[in-house]
């Protein structure tokens, strides 16, 4: 009798692998400083809850119409498409960088086709799994999107709300990216059996259809190292999520960002294959070796007004004729100024210090930088009738030169 149980057993979980019917699954939460629910928490329930949607090469959010925008990844072919004026104006251009990825994966290696074993890992490393991309298409009864489902995952994980819930543009930014991320999950495991610089055209795709769907905003993903200064308020005026998908042979990690303006610098190797940005492209500038540097001029916050007190604010000085970071006859100042919260209120990506910097901000005045003709000279700053050099150690911690540049962070009165 128990032999025919057992039998009996086999044939249902044999009927049930080849429907594709779901399965119960468990989903470990590990421990992550940045979750309010680590600690080993285990959350069980139906793969069912999971959705994902058909990927395709030529997929859009919108409609389209007449027009053109250009892609990162030159070896792209886009479509000349724009979109309807409430998300993509037709009257503005969309640029981003280049992308060439080189992979010496071997076919051999690869898993078979419908068996990726596909995993999502939201930023609270909360890990959805699945037997292959056949049951996540069958799964899909249950909700509308991927993204529906992250947000949810996240909210109940880590207090981060719904895909779509209102809290904020920039929030909604990147959930959108992260959304869309899942939504383009078999993309992925598509990219590891395509040519060389398929995982780099899905790090693009992801941020040009986020654009699209968000257009005025800097979007970008990166797994390299990277530093960011962005004016506002997190989460209103700039927002960050990250997130990774995991096949059979590799890793793949994003930092999203998107943002109104700023600056953002790539201080890794580039990564070709997790390094993609979008951005309207009359408001972007590229500087730095390959790029690097990100300088927008998206605008000041629409809302929210400085603080007063005691102000601050970041310098890069470049040095002369440095090939890779300043290839110029001239000192190159990065500035970032932050209020008395220590909230970005204004910067400047690319001064030329041949003659007097002006960096605008916020603030009821610009600040004024001078350099002077050595690399050991201190800079001379004026703001208002207030003025004193880099070398006032009550007012300037300054650091040497390295790699083609020196930092230093200033104080002063911003009372208004």
């Amino acid at each position: 009798m128990h032999l025919i149980a057992g039998f009996l057993f086999l044939l249902y979980v044999f009927a049930q692998v080849v429907i594709g019917a779901p399965i119960r699954i468990t989903r470990n939460l590990d421990n992550d400083f940045d979750s309010p629910v680590g600690g080993g928490l285990t959350i069980t329930d139906d793969i069912v809850d999971f959705s994902l949607l058909d990927f395709h090469p030529d997929f859009s959010p919108v409609g389209s119409s007449a027009g053109s925008w250009q892609s990162s990844n030159k070896e792209l072919e886009h479509p000349s498409t724009t979109f309807p004026s409430e998300f993509f104006p037709s009257d503005r251009e969309f640029v981003s960088n280049n992308v060439d990825q080189i992979s010496d994966m071997k076919e051999e290696a690869l898993p078979p086709s419908g068996e990726t074993d596909l995993v999502i890992r939201p930023h609270t490393d909360l890990v959805v799994h699945s037997r292959s991309i056949k049951s996540l298409e069958k799964a899909s009864k249950g909700m509308d999107t991927a993204g529906e489902v992250l947000g949810k995952v996240a909210k109940a994980a880590d207090a981060i709300p719904e895909v779509g819930e209102i809290v904020g543009p920039a929030v909604q930014v990147v959930s959108w990216c992260v959304k869309l991320i899942g939504k383009l999950l078999n993309g992925v495991a598509e990219a590891e059996r395509a040519a060389a610089h398929a995982r780099g055209e899905f790090t693009q795709k992801v941020t040009d259809e986020t654009l699209k769907e968000h257009p005025g905003w800097l979007v970008v993903t990166v797994h390299p190292k990277h530093t960011i200064y962005f004016q506002g308020q997190e989460n209103i005026d700039w927002a960050h999520k990250t997130t990774s998908i995991t096949t059979k042979v590799g890793v793949f990690q994003f930092e999203v960002y998107s943002a109104r303006a700023g600056i953002f610098i790539n201080d890794g190797d580039g990564g070709t294959e997790n390094w993609a940005y979008s951005a309207l492209a009359d408001k972007l500038q590229a500087h730095g070796s390959q790029g690097h540097r990100l300088v927008y001029e998206g605008g000041a916050p629409p809302s929210g007004k400085p603080k007063s007190g005691s102000c601050g604010f970041h310098v890069y000085q470049y040095q002369k004729n440095e090939k890779s970071s300043n290839p110029t006859n001239h000192y190159t100042l990065v500035v970032v100024i932050k209020d008395a919260a220590g909230i970005i209120v204004g910067f400047e990506g690319n001064g030329d210090a041949s003659t007097a910097v002006l960096v605008h901000s916020q603030l009821p005045q610009a600040l004024q930088i001078t350099a002077g003709p050595e690399d050991k000279s201190p800079l001379a700053f004026t703001y208002g009738k207030d003025t004193w050099k880099s070398d006032d150690k009550d007012r300037c911690k300054v650091g040497s030169y390295s790699s083609g540049s020196r930092q230093m962070d200033c104080s002063f009165q911003c009372t208004f």
